[in-house]
Order: C-alpha cells, then sequence, then structure tokens
C-alpha cells in the first residue's frame, strides 16, 4: 500500500477486524462514514455470495458502528459460499472495514 500512496494513488483508509466488539471500538474511533464491511475471504464474488447460516452478501455499506457491528457479527466465524469456494465455502475470520468512496472515482 505504501508503494502506491508513493506515487499519489488515492487509497481508502480501513481498518480490519476480527470480531463484533472489536469493529464496534474501532469505528467509533474513525474518522469516516459511511463504511464498507467486507468479509475477508480468499474468493471472488464475496458481494454476491451467502454465508452457510444464511446472511446474503459480503460486503455491506453501512452507517453506524453498531449497525457494522450487527453485520460482522453475522460474517465473523462462518463460511461464504460464492461461485469460486464450491458448496463448502471459505471460512470468514475477518472483515475489512473500508472508507466508501465514489466508485466513478475508485
Amino acid at each position: 500500500m505504501n508503494h502506491l500512496k508513493k506515487f499519489n494513488v488515492p487509497i481508502p483508509q480501513f481498518h480490519v477486524s476480527k470480531s463484533a466488539l472489536e469493529t464496534e471500538q474501532q469505528l467509533k474511533k474513525c474518522p469516516f462514514s459511511p463504511v464498507v464491511v467486507k468479509a475477508q475471504v480468499l474468493a471472488g464474488g464475496r458481494g454476491k455470495g451467502t454465508f452457510h447460516n444464511g446472511f446474503q452478501g459480503g460486503v455491506h455499506i453501512v452507517k453506524t458502528p453498531s449497525e457494522a457491528a450487527a453485520i460482522t457479527s453475522k460474517m465473523i466465524g462462518n463460511r461464504l459460499i460464492t461461485k469460486q469456494t464450491g458448496a463448502e465455502g471459505k471460512p470468514c475470520n475477518i472483515v475489512m472495514l473500508a472508507e466508501c468512496v465514489d466508485t466513478a472515482k475508485e
């Protein structure tokens, strides 16, 4: 990431989290809103994926720390199933909490 900043490539701010409590604590100190909560699973199609617990989507835009914590709790500790993972899915142990950016400028 530092290499990209070195060449003035804009990088959204982000944090990583391993629990709903950690998510809420980090975002209460966070200078950006809304936030994108992204399941950190090595697979494409996370946004359209489904978790074994029935929760839909590995990418969600939220406006509050409590919303982010609720989403995080549905992702962490569960397996995300996408077109690339097969029926067994991949475990989600970490989420990224990223600054929401205008995709027309990304």
